[in-house]
C-alpha cells in the first residue's frame, strides 16, 4: 500500500512537522540522505527566515531533493503555498518522477495542465513548475498567496526571464507587424547616415544588430503600439505574454532590429513588481556554480542575504 504522506504530514490531529530532517525521516522509512545533503539542510535551516538565500551545490550532490524538503518546511511552517521552479518542462517530469520514487507526493503545473492542484491550493503539497509557467504576464501564479518559492537552476535562467519580458517579432512569424515597425526606424536611420547598414538588415544581406535609440523609440511609441494591436497581438501566441507586461511602458524600453527579427525589451527584467519577490516571500535559488553577485539583482531583483555552499567532498550517506 503507497503511503499518503501529504495526508499525514498535515494533518489537524498530528503535528505539523518543519524541520527538512524530520520531514525526509517521516515520509520515508528506511530511506538515507547524504551527508552533503543533511549538511546543506541543516546550514539552511539555521538561516531560513532570510527572504533570499543562494544554496550552491556541486552537480551529483542531490539538490532537487534538497530543494523539494526545502520547499515542504516552508509550506508547513508558513501555512502557505509554496513551489519548485524548474528550468522546462521535462526538468519538471524529472522533478516529479524523482519525488515520487521517495514517496513525496507534489503537484505540477506544465502547459496549463495541474495535477493535484486541489492539494496545493490546501497547502498540502508544494506545486513544481516552470520558469515560463510563473513569470509569463498572464500566469495564473501572480494572484497567489505564495509563501516560498525555490529556484532550480537559478544561475541558467538569465535567458528564460529575458525573454518572459521581452516583445520577440519574428520576421518569419509576424512578417506584418516586422514591416511596419521597421518601416517607422527607417528615417532614423536615413538621418543619421545609416541608411545602407538599415537596408542591408532588412535585405538580409547583413546580419548586423541595429539599435533604436530610446528618444526615437519613444517618439513612435504611440504608433508601435497601434500596430500591434492592430494586429491582434493580444492574442498571437509568440507576443501576448510579454505584451501583458510592456504594453503600457513601451516608451521605457530598448530596441533592437536584426535580419530576423525585431526585439523590444525593457532595460531591466522588472522582476520587483511581481509578488513573488514582496519582502515576504522566503526564495531559495539552487545553483550547481558559483554566480557573480551582480547576477541575481540584475534578474531577480534581489540581493543575495546568505550563501551556502557545499563542494562534491562531502557527498558521503549518513542514515538519519
Amino acid at each position: 500500500m503507497d503511503f499518503d504522506f501529504a495526508s499525514a504530514l498535515v494533518s489537524n490531529t498530528e503535528e505539523t512537522l518543519i524541520s527538512p530532517e524530520d520531514i525526509f525521516s517521516k515520509m520515508t522509512s528506511g530511506k538515507q540522505l547524504w551527508l552533503g545533503q543533511g549538511d546543506a539542510l541543516r546550514e539552511w535551516d539555521k538561516e531560513r527566515t532570510k527572504n533570499d538565500i543562494l544554496l550552491s551545490m556541486d552537480t551529483g550532490m542531490g539538490k532537487t531533493i534538497v530543494g523539494l524538503l526545502i520547499s515542504y518546511s516552508l509550506m508547513n511552517e508558513r501555512k502557505m503555498k509554496s513551489i519548485y521552479v524548474c528550468a522546462s518542462k521535462q526538468l519538471v517530469e524529472q522533478t516529479v518522477s524523482e519525488a515520487n520514487q521517495l514517496g513525496i507526493t507534489v503537484a505540477s503545473y506544465t502547459n496549463g495542465e495541474f495535477t493535484n492542484e486541489f492539494e496545493f491550493n490546501q497547502c498540502k503539497v508544494p506545486l513544481i513548475t516552470t520558469y515560463q509557467s510563473l513569470f509569463n504576464g498572464k500566469s495564473r501564479f501572480h494572484k497567489e498567496d505564495i509563501g516560498g518559492i525555490v529556484f532550480d537552476d537559478s544561475h541558467v535562467a538569465d535567458n528564460i526571464l529575458k525573454n518572459c519580458f521581452t516583445l520577440n517579432i519574428s520576421k518569419s512569424d509576424n512578417q506584418k507587424i516586422y514591416e511596419k515597425i521597421s518601416s517607422l526606424a527607417k528615417p532614423y536611420f536615413e538621418s543619421s547616415n545609416q541608411e545602407v547598414r538599415f537596408t542591408q538588415v532588412i535585405n538580409n544581406k547583413s546580419d548586423e544588430v541595429l539599435i533604436l535609440p530610446p528618444f526615437e523609440l519613444k517618439e513612435h511609441y504611440s504608433e508601435i503600439r497601434k500596430i500591434l494591436i492592430e494586429n491582434e497581438v493580444q492574442t498571437n501566441k509568440d507576443l501576448l505574454f510579454a505584451w501583458e507586461y510592456l504594453k503600457d511602458n513601451l516608451d521605457m524600453c530598448l530596441f533592437l532590429l536584426n535580419q530576423n527579427r525585431i526585439e523590444i525589451m525593457p532595460p531591466i527584467i522588472p522582476s520587483k513588481t511581481l509578488s513573488y519577490f514582496k519582502n515576504d516571500v522566503r526564495r531559495v535559488y539552487l545553483s550547481a556554480t558559483h554566480i557573480n553577485k551582480d547576477y541575481f539583482p540584475r534578474y531577480y531583483g534581489n540581493k543575495i542575504k546568505k550563501t551556502i555552499s557545499f563542494p562534491s567532498g562531502k557527498s558521503k550517506t549518513k542514515k538519519f
